[in-house]
């Protein structure tokens, strides 16, 4: 008999009595960038209403602001920053000014992004008395007035050299800054580490242009293969890239062949409000496109509400296609020159009769007689298939009861799993589907080959993408045409 016990109590605290779901892959973007602070090669997480802590770690740069845009407009969905130092860096054009003033010129440091500057003389005076104030946004938002001196460093990360002489009241500086390039090994390294990471996601950014359509056209290339490679070891994910500010004719020309169903490219620029800064940038479609992607449900369309009962203007849009802007500025509005929309690309319009911009549609670089049409198509699919893939993966090493007069598994055994598999698909994925069938294969001999073979059919709703309406008079409603 057993020694008595030491009186003793002993107390387990219970968790997950509310029925809280923690985050699935679907709600998890993954951004690829660079800024000015934080470790390249790192992962910095993000979620909720606080974008301080974006700034805190990363300081400044493209993978900050788009950080923050999407905390901002996806209502707090959990963002994964991977930090890259672009091989490329930034640079800056000769400073023009209007008049005969003294020169400014460019000191040290270079840019983390693109940038329209401009600087206004506030008041004239020698160096160090003299004021002025300066934008990067092309004169939209302008800083506070500043004191002139030998060097004054800027919020673009470049120093402004001030020459000694008398400055004039009025007269106006300007430049423009290129952001940091990352190169298509940067990219690949970044892709390589978050498919090697803990971390699970379902889309991933890559912030940045190359400049050529070509260009483009290879780091598209290099995300197909990368999102297959991600998918042999079961991380269900697809890639978005930006397009560069280019002529749409020659993006048209150079992706007229290219076929991925799981890449995602956005096309044409817009004046975009950076949620970090309050500016207005020239920025790529896609820096609002994918927080949108991000906010809906999988299966809403990013034109329409989180409800899906309207469409839902874009609040950061300021305008598409400033006046005077040529086709080779890459500014674009779908509804007034299309083109990018049938050449698979995602963009943003206007529609008629209603305020505001919108999303046009998010192809993917699929095949005419792909099932994956749009964006909603991969998310639903990768969630089922990731799913799929836990479910299965509990079903290894399970006994498999057998008929045994056939030594085929048993109907009964085989329609269990059916049924199991079915409710897990459904549970997962509720709205966002119509209907899922599960068969197993009852024919499989599987003594010789222990291989358990299952399809699985999901049936999924449609998209109104046009209408067409026939509207008269009738002399009365009994007589109104069927």
């Amino acid at each position: 008999m057993a020694a008595p016990a030491i009186p003793n109590v002993t107390n387990t605290i219970a968790d997950g009595g509310l029925g809280i779901v923690p985050s699935g892959a679907e709600d998890v973007t993954f951004l690829v960038g660079g800024s000015s602070a934080g470790t390249a090669g790192s992962f910095y997480s993000y979620a909720g209403s606080d974008t301080t802590t974006v700034s805190d770690d990363l300081g400044s740069g493209p993978l900050v602001n788009q950080a923050i845009k999407h905390l901002i407009r996806s209502k707090g969905k959990q963002v994964i920053c991977y930090k890259v130092a672009p091989s490329t860096a930034g640079s800056t054009s000769a400073i023009t000014q209007s008049g005969s003033g003294p020169a400014i010129t460019v000191g040290s440091g270079t840019p983390y992004d693109q940038f329209d500057g401009r600087l206004v003389i506030v008041t004239g005076g020698a160096r160090g008395t003299a004021t002025f104030q300066y934008s990067l946004d092309g004169g939209d938002t302008y800083s506070a007035v500043i004191t002139t001196a030998a060097t004054v460093a800027l919020a673009s990360g470049v120093t402004l050299a001030f020459a000694v002489g008398t400055y004039v009241a009025d007269e106006a500086y300007s430049w423009t800054d290129t952001a940091p390039a990352m190169t298509s090994g940067d990219i690949g390294t970044a892709l390589d580490a978050i498919i090697a990471s803990p971390y699970r996601g379902r889309r991933v950014h890559v912030l940045g242009q190359v400049t050529t359509a070509a260009g483009a056209h290879t780091i598209a290339t290099l995300l197909g293969t990368k999102v297959d490679a991600a998918h042999l070891v079961a991380k269900y994910l697809y890639c978005i890239f930006e397009a560069p500010a280019l002529d749409k004719a020659g993006i048209i020309t150079e992706f007229a062949s290219f076929e991925h169903k799981f890449v995602l490219g956005c096309a044409g620029f817009a004046e975009i409000v950076e949620d970090a800064t309050n500016r207005i940038q020239k920025r790529s479609s896609a820096r609002c496109i994918v927080p949108r992607i991000a906010r809906n449900p999988i299966a809403i369309h990013a034109l329409r509400n989180e409800a899906d009962s309207t469409i839902d203007p874009l609040s950061d849009v300021s305008e598409l296609v400033p006046s005077g802007s040529s086709a080779s500025t890459g500014y674009h509005d779908e509804d007034a020159t299309p083109g990018l929309n049938a050449a698979r690309f995602a963009t943003l319009r206007t529609v008629t009769g209603q305020s505001g911009y919108y999303v046009t549609n998010t192809p993917l670089f699929s095949g005419l007689s792909s099932d994956f049409q749009q964006h909603m198509h991969a998310e639903i699919m990768l969630k089922a298939v990731e799913t799929w893939h836990a479910f299965a993966t509990v079903q290894l090493a399970r006994r498999v009861r057998k008929n045994p007069s056939t030594g085929y598994i048993a109907t009964s055994f085989a329609s269990a799993i059916e049924r199991e598999g079915e409710e897990t698909i459904k549970a997962s994925l509720g709205d966002a589907i119509e209907g899922v069938r599960v068969l197993v294969n009852r024919a499989d001999n599987l003594s010789s080959d222990p291989t358990l073979r299952a399809k699985i059919r999901i049936v999924i709703g449609s998209y109104v993408q046009t209408m067409e309406s026939e509207i008269g008079f009738a002399p009365a409603l009994s007589e109104a045409a069927a």
